[in-house]
Formats: C-alpha cells, sequence, structure tokens
C-alpha cells in the first residue's frame, strides 16, 4: 500500500522522512531552497529557508510517513503537518479521539466531517490545547484531519500553533487532504 498526496508547491513543502536511495540530505535542501529561491512565495532569507526545512525533518518521528510544511507567506515562517498511515479505524471507534491522542484540550473542539475520495471519510478538527499556567503565555492551539477507509486511516496533525495559523491553514490543509490517495501495491 502507498499513499500519494499532491501539496501544491506554492504554500507546501514535501519533508520526506526517509530520502530516496542516493539522495543526500545537502542535495535535498538544495533543492528545498532552489525551489523556494524560484517561488512567488519564497522566504527572503534563503539560508533560514533551508534551516527551517532542515529542522522539520529532522523532527519528524521514525513512524511518521512524511511531513508537510505550510509556507504561508515570503518570510521564513512555517507550520509543521505530520502525516501517519494507520490501519484502519474500527466501525465503533471514536475518530476525534483517535486523531488528537492524549492532548491536553482547553475546551471542546471544533469538528466537522470530510470525506477524502481516494481514502474514505473522516473529521476536520481545530483545537485550543490547555496552555501553560502563565499568566499572558500564548496558548497553543492545532488542526488535524483524519480519514479511514477500508485500507487504512491516514491522520494529518500540526504542531502546536496559534489560532490565527489555524485560521490560514485550514483550507490549504483540506486541499491537501482531499489530493491523498491510497494505492494497494497486491
Amino acid at each position: 500500500m502507498r499513499l500519494t498526496v499532491s501539496p501544491d508547491p506554492r504554500v507546501w513543502l514535501h519533508i520526506p522522512n526517509h530520502l530516496a536511495p542516493g539522495q543526500a540530505t545537502t542535495e535535498w535542501e538544495r533543492e528545498t531552497a532552489a525551489r523556494f529561491a524560484a517561488s512567488p512565495m519564497a522566504p527572503s532569507d534563503r539560508e533560514a529557508a533551508v534551516a527551517i526545512a532542515h529542522a522539520a525533518r529532522a523532527a519528524l518521528d521514525p513512524s511518521t510517513g512524511f511531513g508537510v510544511q505550510f509556507w504561508p507567506g515570503a518570510a521564513p515562517v512555517a507550520l509543521l503537518v505530520r502525516a501517519e498511515v494507520r490501519p484502519p479505524l474500527a466501525a465503533d471507534q471514536d475518530v476525534v479521539a483517535a486523531l488528537l491522542g492524549d492532548i491536553p484540550l482547553a475546551m471542546a473542539p471544533t469538528v466537522e466531517e470530510i470525506t477524502v475520495p481516494g481514502i474514505g471519510a473522516g473529521v476536520v478538527v481545530r483545537f485550543i490545547a490547555a496552555g501553560p499556567d502563565t499568566p499572558g503565555a500564548p496558548v497553543p492551539a492545532g488542526i488535524g484531519i483524519l480519514v479511514s477507509g477500508e485500507l487504512c486511516a491516514v491522520r494529518l496533525l500540526s504542531d502546536p500553533t496559534t489560532t490565527t495559523m489555524v485560521g490560514v491553514v485550514e483550507e490549504p490543509l483540506r486541499t491537501l487532504a482531499e489530493s491523498m490517495r491510497v494505492e494497494d501495491d497486491a
């Protein structure tokens, strides 16, 4: 089974967890820098762009299939979204709990249904995590999508971010999710 995704290169950078055979990290970094240098959304600081992309790749857990990094503008500011392929959910399984796991929430999340033609049905969840007890400290927010079908479930979950960034990334993340397809190698 293989998951394919078609991220919009104007706003998404594909972060591979495993490089193709023979592809060195420095080669991937050069390709990343060149891609952003040629993009109308290019970060103004090419070195910062490479550093952010490299840090995102280093932050991926070995079990994560891949990541995508959202670059909403010309500044080197990015949001990492991790993608995981899992076994299909059981019919009685709580989809929101399967998506969020043990993330402590400050309030009930906002949940909407989504259908990804190449995979199945699921949810888009916007949430505010329980934040630090420090007055005035930013409260982390996030967004995730979990879809499940006959072959697998796919979980897309953002790193902690701001509520503003959740609003900015929501539509591009939905579009990205709708581009996913699962191919059975059998």
